[in-house]
């Protein structure tokens, strides 16, 4: 006995193009170093998405070298980023600052969008955080893990409000750029270079 099934009907071309496109996607989601995920935040008439990401892993780095020495090593390096101390806690472990507002959209020589993702601007497409006033929070904090190791936690996040608006603000979640840089810069200057 056969079975005949009835031949498919040919898919029309936006979802034949899918597949790849899932395929793609799927293949490109392999990255571990920064926990992330995809949000839509909303969509218009003509179908257009609008999405972010949050990045929700704070980054740390263990050291070799005591707390106290940890401490005074950060100090400097946020010193070299041009990111001045408004919180320190030497007691509990914590420096860095919770409200620094950005001057002139780059820090560390690099341009805000390296470190923050605040979206792009409707009319321009220009990222946000290259060209909004701009609010950060960096926070480290140094936990001993011995006589001389510590680990050390980075936090970055921000907030962009349009130049002369007085709006709400636009979140912005760290690339995880800046984590980065104060660690390789913190290990550098325990290692001596």
């Amino acid at each position: 006995m056969r079975i005949a099934f009835p031949l498919p009907l040919p898919l029309p071309l936006p979802l034949r193009l899918l597949g790849p496109v899932l395929l793609l996607v799927g293949c490109a989601t392999g990255r571990e170093e920064v926990a992330s995920q995809r949000r839509v935040v909303a969509t218009d008439d003509a179908g257009h998405v609008y999405w972010t990401t949050d990045v929700t892993a704070v980054q740390e780095v263990h050291v070799h070298a005591a707390a106290n020495a940890a401490l005074a090593a950060l100090a400097q390096v946020y010193g070299d980023l041009g990111i001045p101390l408004g919180d320190v806690q030497s007691a509990a472990g914590v420096i860095g600052n919770r409200h620094y507002r950005l001057v002139g959209h780059s820090l560390g020589g690099r341009r805000a969008s390296v470190y923050l993702d605040c979206g792009l601007q409707p009319v321009t497409n220009m990222p946000r955080a290259d060209s909004y006033d701009l609010t950060i929070s960096v926070v480290s904090s140094v936990e001993p893990q011995g006589a001389d190791l510590s680990n050390v936690r980075t936090d970055v996040r921000g907030e962009a409000h349009a130049v002369g608006v007085s709006n709400t603000g636009v979140y912005c979640p760290s690339t995880g750029g800046l984590e980065q840089a104060i660690h390789n810069r913190l290990e550098a200057r325990l290692a001596g270079r």
